[in-house]
């Protein structure tokens, strides 16, 4: 597994991107929205420990 540098983003309703700033309030219809979860629930922190592992 390559080891992974993520750029968190955050967006106005506390959606945070981890892919690219540019994804920020897009959606797919495959994938949905590109947001791995809120800001404020969980937090940025812990957020980033599950987008890693």
């Amino acid at each position: 597994m390559r080891p992974t540098d993520p750029l968190p983003t955050v967006a106005y309703d506390g959606g945070v991107v981890l892919l690219s700033p540019e994804l920020v309030g897009f959606t797919d219809e495959r994938f949905g929205d590109f947001t791995t979860g809120k800001v404020l629930q969980p937090g940025l922190d812990r957020l980033l420990v599950e987008a890693i592992a």
